[in-house]
């Protein structure tokens, strides 16, 4: 586990922010990809800490960088529609504190995709080990799924 947290400390040591992650559970829980500003992202050295290690040093909770295309970034909740990069109307709705943009469409289809693929990652090594001679369980293998996703973690 020391050469995931090495260097992950590699990141602070070189004068950025610790990396931020958001736990597949969180958004299980949400149905939905947290914004940065509502605090569901956590430091990826605790999160990795607090779930140790499996039997074979790796974490009990990997971490997976999600990469992915804004699927509304001009879209405004609070307003129920989109908002033009530059419009009066979109600076006046910056202003009062909306929030502009959602990397997820309307039907939440990236988070629902996170949480099935969570579910299974999780599933497809609780297979893989029944088969294996040591007959390792699943609570052994993995913990949590972490993922990495600019919305949630920047």
């Amino acid at each position: 586990m020391s050469g995931i947290i090495r260097r992950l400390e590699l990141i602070e040591e070189n004068g950025m922010p610790r990396m931020r992650i958001v736990r597949h559970s969180d958004i299980e829980r949400l149905g939905r990809i947290p914004r940065s500003t509502e605090g569901i992202a956590v430091d990826a050295i605790e999160e990795i800490r607090k779930y140790g290690t499996d039997f074979t040093g790796a974490p009990k909770a990997p971490i997976f960088f999600f990469s992915h295309r804004w699927e509304r970034p001009n879209y405004c909740e609070a307003l129920g529609k989109e908002l033009v990069w530059g419009t009066p109307e979109r600076e006046a709705a910056m202003k009062e504190g909306h929030t502009v943009g959602d990397p997820d469409g309307e039907a939440r289809e990236k988070a629902k995709a996170l949480i099935q693929w969570g579910w299974w990652l999780k599933r497809w090594l609780r297979d893989a080990e029944r088969g294996s001679a040591d007959g390792a369980e699943l609570s052994k293998l993995v913990s949590e799924v972490l993922f990495f996703i600019d919305w949630p973690c920047v």
